[in-house]
């Protein structure tokens, strides 16, 4: 018998979520075959088998389980799997031991409100159990709305704020219900934490494309790779974070450090939702480099290889909008950066240049920065020379 668990896959993962089981509870898994779809903070990866044998499925899709927890098991022909697992997969076959003899069956029972449950008995998710403990929120009180009555980190929110916790029946909304958990969770609590900590203020100025336009479509890389726009603007932003130091900064305690390396995330829209790779050095990379790091990572991100590692380290990022037809926006912080760049679609427009009005190929570049460790003037100098950087 072999044990399945919840991979470690970043060093700042604590737990993970399956989304999917790739096969089902009696299949045939080969080594290396893909089995399941987990979810950790930052992106969506296939666990592979280490071995093979029958699967046996012991946590189900949407549970969360922290790392090194026991999710399945991989049998023998003939082999049955333990006669008890626990919905908090992970704490031994001693922990099992214990609760067996405490009286674990009622940790299998769907959560009810007001049925004066201990927080022991209660079937919760390691985070939701944080989150109570955090709160001061007793779980013998709360509803579960996850798989089996299960209580999540989102009954507990709602148990703190004071609001309904369970809607059940003809009273339930209709309508697909989507779980606000892993990316999308980690996407938001980023965002509000960003908006939270931070003095945020946007300033825009239009750019003229012209040769940004020129340069891109007269040449190709090495081995005819052709270069992007983003390729090209991180790689002028890069320059321009190297001149301007103080743009390539974070705040930590009571200091403001400006940073050595220069790596730039670029924000990828990916099935599972935002999330930003970030191509390191970016300061000392040809924008042939540049584009291969950008292209190495999206692969990545779309065939759900990444890791957390490949999004952290970011001291800047670039958002880029123009393929949806977006002329400008504001665009928020990631946090621990000091500014992040907003670039529209580039279109034709009306220019006067010489005192004549001249159509030319123009975008918008939005410069959202922390004021609390930049102010106006000192960002307007970065953004005003990326501005001449680009029409140049």
């Amino acid at each position: 018998m072999t044990e399945i668990i919840m991979p470690k896959m970043g060093l700042n993962m604590s737990e993970g979520m399956i989304v999917e089981w790739l096969a089902e509870s009696g299949d045939q898994i080969n080594r290396g075959q893909e089995i399941a779809s987990i979810e950790s903070e930052k992106v969506l990866n296939n666990l592979e088998a280490e071995s093979g044998g029958i699967l046996h499925i012991a946590v189900q899709a949407g549970e969360t389980v922290p790392v090194g927890g026991v999710i399945g098991y991989l049998l023998e022909a003939g082999e049955r799997p333990p006669e008890r697992m626990e919905s908090d997969a992970g704490k031994g076959a001693a922990a099992r031991k214990q609760a067996a003899t405490a009286g674990a069956d009622s940790k299998d029972k769907p959560a009810t409100a007001g049925s004066n449950r201990t927080n022991a008995e209660v079937r919760v998710s390691p985070a939701a159990r944080r989150k109570a403990k955090a709160l001061g929120i007793d779980l013998g009180g709360v509803s579960g709305t996850g798989p089996g009555g299960r209580i999540t980190i989102e009954d507990v929110e709602k148990a703190g704020s004071g609001g309904t916790v369970a809607v059940t029946g003809d009273a339930a909304a209709a309508g697909k219900r989507v779980p606000f958990s892993g990316v999308r969770r980690a996407i938001a609590e980023a965002m509000s934490s960003s908006r939270r900590d931070t003095a945020a203020v946007t300033l825009t100025t239009e750019v003229d494309c012209s040769r940004l336009v020129e340069a891109r479509s007269s040449g190709t890389g090495k081995r005819g790779m052709k270069i992007s726009y983003n390729a090209m603007l991180i790689q002028l932003a890069a320059a321009g974070l190297k001149q301007f130091p103080y743009m390539n900064a974070r705040l930590e305690e009571n200091t403001i450090v400006q940073l050595e390396e220069i790596n730039v995330g670029l924000a990828v829209e990916a099935e599972q939702g935002l999330v930003v790779p970030v191509v390191r050095a970016a300061d000392s990379l040809t924008v042939e480099q540049i584009q291969q790091q950008i292209q190495e990572l999206v692969d990545k991100v779309q065939t759900r290889n990444a890791t957390p590692d490949d999004f952290l380290g970011g001291t800047f990022t670039v958002t880029n909008l123009g393929a949806f037809g977006i002329d400008a926006f504001t665009p928020i912080i990631n946090p621990g950066q000091t500014a992040i760049l907003g670039v529209g679609r580039i279109a034709d427009r009306a220019v006067v240049q010489d005192g004549k009005v001249e159509v030319r190929p123009t975008c918008v570049l939005s410069l959202t920065f922390d004021h609390r460790l930049v102010d106006g003037a000192p960002a307007a100098k970065f953004l005003n020379a990326l501005k001449d950087s680009v029409e140049r």
